[in-house]
């Protein structure tokens, strides 16, 4: 067994063989699936559970009542401005699939359906309706998710209004961008930290995303797991609990997103333990490498991820009373979200497009101006301090952004569909090339620093006294 980094993965003791690093490697991917599939009967209990408890009257009536109030609208454009923003079509739907009631809880749990026409009609035009009891003409089974975001809203909107679970959402979400930030700044320190959230906060809707309750649950789990990470990577640099670490948080966030930022986590995850690898002096015991590593955890949050993906989909099989229609929906989708044309689609299947759309999109607010300024002075300050700059640190730390790549290319279809929030995954990347720049110069200096020579340059140089 490993003791922390004590052990070495590619010996150097006599009792060592070759490839016995591949046996520890093999050992770790077997602890990280049973990891996964014992949270698969603990998804499964916790969402029968919760949603026999749920008191869906009381949940109804408060949704009616966020209908009345103007929090959400029939025709997604609610009374005040807070409230407006985000992708309300998913919203609407998660509400929706939230108030799925009439059933067996078994049924509620791991088939939900839609209560509406989607041929017709929209999520937020018919729950309303939904709200108020009245029944539903036409259901669509929407059983390919866990929806796991359930075991919050079913709790959340049968005791408080709607307003009042998107205010929890704000401070949840505030909560985990400031302990993320705190074990980041712990891992890589203030400056790199600082032009990090600088970036990240500006270029993404971070700061609007609590008024789309699932899509909050998602970012959620992305900040306080990959906060939890940190703090876990730096005090015990264990190569195997990172990885299974890696997997159970890949796992979760399957289970409670809604295929909105996937990629955005083993980025924020592999960078994290490329930049602690930095940190430290070249280890004695021959540790993996900071970029094998990585790699490593990457692919063990992806496995975790589609292993989780894969169980729900083999229950839903094993349960739904047509499986040939189940497995149809299933492979149906995996082909339309990959390079699929939806009807009347005009989406356009060329290498790197969607990467460079998710790069465009990613300077479509106004916080595209502070990361001008801030990308000017950093320019600046490469050009005078080149001589310190070492680009093959730079290039190892940037190397994370290929996963935000790789999986736009391969999920071209879902990439350019919904870009309205996909593209927060490049900005992501894009803060992550920030701070790697950063990071690469070998002396640190503050963003003030930076700003100020980049004021003094801007203004020319000073005129000579004459005489």
């Amino acid at each position: 067994m490993w003791r922390g980094n004590i052990r070495p993965w590619a010996g150097t003791v006599a009792a060592d063989t070759r490839f016995a690093w591949l046996g520890r490697l093999l050992l770790t991917a077997l602890l990280a699936i049973g990891a996964v599939l014992l949270l698969q009967f603990i998804y499964a209990f916790a969402l029968i559970e919760v949603g026999s408890h749920t008191d869906m009257a009381a949940a109804r009536a408060h949704m009616l009542q966020a209908y009345d109030d103007g929090v959400i609208d029939q025709n997604e454009h609610p009374r005040w401005f807070f409230n407006r923003g985000g992708h309300t079509f998913t919203e609407c739907t998660a509400w929706n699939l939230t108030l799925d009631d009439g059933r067996s809880a078994s049924d509620i749990a791991f088939l939900p359906r839609l209560q509406y026409d989607v041929d017709r009609e929209a999520p937020c035009a018919s729950g309303r309706d939904i709200a108020a009891a009245i029944p539903a003409t036409a259901f669509w089974v929407y059983h390919r998710y866990w929806h796991g975001y359930r075991l919050y809203t079913w709790p959340m909107i049968q005791w408080f209004s709607l307003q009042t679970v998107r205010f929890v959402n704000a401070f949840l979400i505030l909560g985990a961008v400031v302990w993320f930030f705190r074990e980041l700044r712990a891992t890589i320190g203030n400056p790199a930290t600082g032009i990090f959230f600088i970036v990240f906060v500006s270029l993404t809707d971070i700061w609007r995303i609590w008024v789309n309750t699932p899509q909050s649950v998602a970012m959620l789990i992305i900040l306080a797991g990959a906060a939890l990470f940190a703090r876990v990577h730096r005090n015990r640099p264990d190569p195997r609990l990172a990885i299974v670490l890696a997997a159970v948080l890949g796992s979760l966030f399957n289970f409670f997103d809604f295929l909105s930022t996937p990629p955005m986590a083993p980025l924020l995850l592999a960078f994290i333990v490329l930049t602690t690898d930095e940190g430290r002096s070249a280890p004695a015991d021959r540790r993996p490498s900071g970029l094998l590593l990585a790699g490593l955890v990457a692919a063990s949050w992806f496995g975790g991820y589609a292993l989780t993906w894969v169980a729900k989909w083999v229950l839903i099989v094993l349960i739904s009373p047509d499986f040939h229609a189940a497995i149809a929906d299933i492979v149906n989708q995996i082909e339309l979200r990959t390079y699929g044309q939806e009807n009347g689609g005009h989406i356009y299947f060329i290498p790197l497009l969607p990467t460079a759309l998710m790069t465009l999109q990613s300077f479509i607010s106004v916080g595209s101006i502070a990361v001008a300024v801030l990308f000017a002075a950093l320019v600046l300050h490469l050009r005078r301090n080149w001589a310190a700059f070492d680009g093959r640190k730079f290039l190892r730390l940037s190397a994370p952004v290929l996963i935000t790549t790789l999986w736009f290319e391969i999920l071209s279809n879902h990439t350019q569909t919904h870009s309205h929030f996909t593209y927060r995954s490049q900005s992501t990347s894009i803060a992550i090339l920030f701070t790697a720049a950063v990071m690469a110069i070998g002396t640190p200096t503050g963003i003030a620093a930076m700003l100020r020579e980049l004021w003094t340059a801007s203004k020319g140089p000073r005129p000579r006294a004459s005489g």
